[in-house]
């Protein structure tokens, strides 16, 4: 036997909760003294794991056999997480059977295994990682679509007009259908639950799509490049969208100025002085007044008023629930925004820079702030935040300035030069006071990111 490999798995109050099993250095698994492990095994090979229910650890060592043997593989059912590339390049096996706890698939798990015809994807599965089948060659075909149970991987042809998607499918992986450039119209099936990442990357002619109810997450980029979309709906159901899902998409329908798909507001692309979303919005895209629109990205001035730069108030309608990264950034025009009950993420930058901006309240329903939120809005003075439970922060860095401080030097040739000498954050100097539920201000004052601002101060808002 090779050397003992570390441990791998995650544990709450004594209690397993999560078996991480990690092969991917490859390598003749060698049980602990608290492990059990069975194996069968012909002319001295590995060929079949079975992991005992109260297995603890596994372990990997550097090389060996195992990768290149295995042909088949069952999990406790205390499994409920595989971690990233946990199985990734078991070139033999030909099947593995995934325990009904099971709840989350890390990112490439099962590359590489290009034997792989039979695996179970459990019905408690609501998540799965990037590139999770990628290199699995040899799993099963129906009508030119690659599955892995209800997960469909991709396709065999992507010059092909149409597709027929199974009954059963939950999962629309990673990159399924990119660059299906002759695809004009596909159904998806009910039952649904998430589009990957770029799923629909490039499917240019694709015009319309209909979304079943049950959808909960949208990918990144997941119909970005789809230049003849006009018609999509986005279900009650779903409730995560990714960063640029509709980039691209140039036939979505505009209003006053503004694109929309469906209740998604994709982005700005016109010279505005003041824009009310749309009622019924749930999601402001990333960059939506900002990266992504008209002026920024052809080169005209915030003068000129393109992308954001002239509103100088807006009203958020209720019916939002997410305000992406960057999506006001550089609106430095803009005195006052509502934000709405009802919003419950606050996105990287999206409000960045809006230089003239003197008071945000932050809603109830908020439970995440992004970094540099209300970064570089150096006339903010008051901040309200009436969530009784402190919104998570990735960090500190929410009501801050940015400072740099450059030295002149001389190189060898006599020419002058400017190099940065420091950096770093200052809270912003106008900011007097961070007013908090009166029950909840302990609870600010001891939360991460929080817990660095001594602005915080108790607030009645019922009273008020």
């Amino acid at each position: 036997m090779r050397n003992l490999l570390p441990t791998s798995i995650l544990s709450l109050l004594g209690v397993v909760v999560s078996i991480v099993i990690l092969f991917t250095s490859c390598g003749d698994p060698t049980p602990a003294s608290n492990e059990i492990l069975y194996k069968t095994s012909l002319e001295g090979k590995w060929k079949t794991l079975i992991f005992d229910e109260k297995i603890t650890a596994m372990r990997k060592s550097e090389g060996g056999e195992i990768c290149d043997t295995i042909v088949a593989m069952i999990l406790p059912n205390s499994v409920e997480r595989i971690d990233v590339e946990a199985f990734k390049n078991f070139v033999s096996l030909t099947s593995i059977k995934l325990p009904k706890k099971l709840t989350d698939i890390g990112h490439r798990a099962f590359e590489g295994c290009k034997s792989l015809k039979s695996i179970n994807i459990p019905k408690g599965v609501n998540g799965i990682g990037y590139k999770v089948f990628e290199g699995c060659s040899s799993l099963p075909v129906i009508d030119g679509v690659i599955y892995a149970d209800s997960y469909l991987v991709g396709v065999t042809d992507s010059t092909r007009v149409s597709y027929n998607i199974k009954k059963g499918t939950r999962f629309i992986g990673n990159d399924a259908f990119k660059n299906c450039e002759s695809m004009t119209s596909i159904i998806l099936p009910k039952g649904l639950v998430m589009i990957g990442i770029e799923a629909f990357y490039c499917c240019k002619k694709l015009s319309s799509i209909i979304l079943p109810e049950g959808i909960t997450m949208i990918g990144e980029g997941a119909f970005a490049g789809c230049w003849d979309l006009a018609s999509i709906n986005i279900p009650e159901s779903v409730q995560f969208v990714g960063n640029d899902i509709f980039y691209g998409c140039s036939s979505l329908p505009v209003i006053d100025g503004v694109v929309y798909a469906d209740t998604y507001l994709v982005e700005c692309k016109t010279k505005i002085d003041f824009k009310n979303i749309k009622s019924g919005t749930r999601f402001i895209a990333n960059d939506a007044f900002y990266g992504n629109s008209f002026g920024y990205r052809y080169g005209f001035s915030e003068d000129d008023g393109y992308n954001g730069f002239g509103i100088e108030s807006i009203i958020i309608p209720e019916s939002v629930e997410q305000i992406g990264d960057r999506a006001f950034r550089n609106c430095r025009h803009l005195t006052s925004v509502t934000i709405p009950e009802g919003v419950k993420t606050i996105g990287d930058e999206a409000f960045y820079g809006c230089e003239r901006m003197h008071t945000v309240t932050i809603p109830s329903s908020v439970t995440s702030i992004g970094k540099m939120a209300f970064g570089e809005c150096k006339e903010l003075t008051t901040v309200q935040c009436k969530a009784t439970t402190p919104p998570e922060l990735p960090s500190s860095l929410i009501f801050v300035y940015y400072y740099s401080e450059m030295e002149q030097y001389y190189d060898d040739f006599f020419e002058r030069y400017n190099r940065l000498k420091k950096t770093g954050y200052y809270t912003l100097s106008k900011l007097k006071a961070i007013y908090v539920p009166k029950e909840s201000v302990d609870a600010y004052k001891n939360a991460h990111g929080w817990n660095k601002y001594s602005e915080i101060k108790s607030y009645d808002f019922d009273l008020n």
